[in-house]
């Protein structure tokens, strides 16, 4: 990869973001995971050794991934929290 600023690289690549919400389906707290994947893709940026593939689908799967993961632990959160409501009114 040659070596180039994060600007450059999120400027060019911000798309992947957006494509990534799109394949999740997410309507809902929208700002919220664009958040966690422009997060997601300055983490693709510093761990990319640029050797072996190209960025884009690297920083997809990366975002992706994290998106998936942030809406595992807020549905797995809710779940909790709405059991323990329930069981406080029993």
């Amino acid at each position: 990869m040659l070596v180039t600023s994060f600007d450059e690289v999120f400027n060019k690549n911000k798309h992947v973001v957006s494509m990534a919400i799109y394949k999740c389906k997410i309507y809902k707290n929208r700002e919220h995971y664009e958040q966690i994947g422009y997060i997601a893709l300055w983490n693709a940026y510093n761990q990319f050794n640029g050797v072996e593939e190209e960025f884009e689908p690297y920083a997809y799967v990366f975002v992706k991934n994290a998106i998936l993961t942030a809406m595992c632990k807020h549905i797995c959160f809710m779940a909790r929290w709405l059991s323990s409501g329930i069981q406080k009114e029993v």
